[in-house]
């Protein structure tokens, strides 16, 4: 079995270095930070954030409702901000959410439908490719499944409250036992009141271009560098009643895959751009600085 794992992985993975079609037609930003303002993750405030970036890099107008591949998104039902950075020195995507709810359920547990998690998938060398359910219908051992899941591209989920455990971040596939912990992930939230409710979430996770369960050792990291182009897509959802499952919010509709599953293909991410800055030890700060109006020019030229 392993030698035929071996001889798979790298069809597989070839295959994945040759596709780069993403969804959509905006390049969004992901804002360097140096190490002097990263965000302390754990104080249940963005003052940090707003103080270190020039704006959130998304909001709820960013999105589209993914229920019936369509749809109106109203923010007196659930408005929310996100931002994104990185940092060049630790290669590490940071994500902050904040939200506010006109009805919030609490994680219930399974067979209970209650507020579902913001999902952040990373595809950081751009290669597109399946990177998730790999069945055994479809002709996958287990322990293919497990090397190949989440191994080209990682999707990560995070919670207001932990939905199991005590922690609030999941995913990684079966890696998750060691990626959603320090040194390469870390996170923090809090939520507040009923009706309505106002929630924030930071984390920062570790990309890979090939992430072994196994461990960090066997795994190899991806490379963060300013200017460079890397798929990703974010999730929100919303859940208004115990009876039904949570409307979910996409950067831009996927296009489906031959079993009807979206999520299995990097390609159904979209396009974010690393936005260098050049202060402190950041990885312009002795080349030429970025000007202010770098966003307005992306988006002014893609959109």
């Amino acid at each position: 079995m392993k030698s035929h794992l071996r001889t798979l992985l790298p069809v597989l993975l070839l295959a994945a270095t040759v596709s780069h079609a993403h969804v959509g037609d905006v390049v969004y930003p992901i804002y360097e930070l140096p190490t002097a303002d990263l965000p302390d993750l754990h104080d249940g405030s963005l003052e940090d954030w707003e103080a270190a970036l020039p704006n959130a890099s998304l909001n709820q107008n960013d999105f589209v409702y993914s229920e019936g591949l369509g749809g109106v998104i109203d923010p007196a039902d659930l408005a929310w901000r996100i931002f994104l950075a990185w940092h060049h020195k630790t290669q590490r995507i940071y994500m902050a959410v904040e939200r506010l709810d006109d009805v919030y359920l609490p994680p219930c547990g399974e067979r209970c439908f209650g507020e579902g998690p913001t999902t952040l998938s990373v595809d950081a060398d751009h290669s597109g490719g399946q990177y998730f359910l790999f069945t055994e219908e479809d002709g996958y051992s287990v322990e293919q499944s497990k090397r190949l899941g989440n191994a080209s591209a990682q999707s990560y989920s995070i919670y207001p409250e932990p939905p199991f455990g005590d922690q609030l971040l999941t995913g990684g596939g079966w890696a998750h036992s060691w990626v959603t912990l320090p040194p390469w992930s870390d996170w923090g939230g809090i939520q507040l009141g009923e009706s309505p409710n106002y929630s924030i979430m930071e984390f920062y996770i570790t990309p890979f271009d090939d992430l072994n369960w196994e461990g960090p050792e066997l795994s190899r990291r991806s490379s963060l560098e300013p200017g460079m182009i890397m798929g990703f897509q974010i999730s929100v959802s919303d859940s208004d009643d115990r009876g039904r499952s949570q409307g979910w919010y996409l950067l831009a509709l996927p296009t489906f895959d031959t079993t009807g599953q979206p999520i299995t293909w990097a390609q159904n991410f979209v396009d974010g751009e690393l936005i260098p800055c050049h202060i402190g030890d950041c990885s312009q700060s002795n080349g030429t600085a970025i000007v202010a109006d770098s966003w307005g020019r992306i988006k002014a030229s893609l959109r």
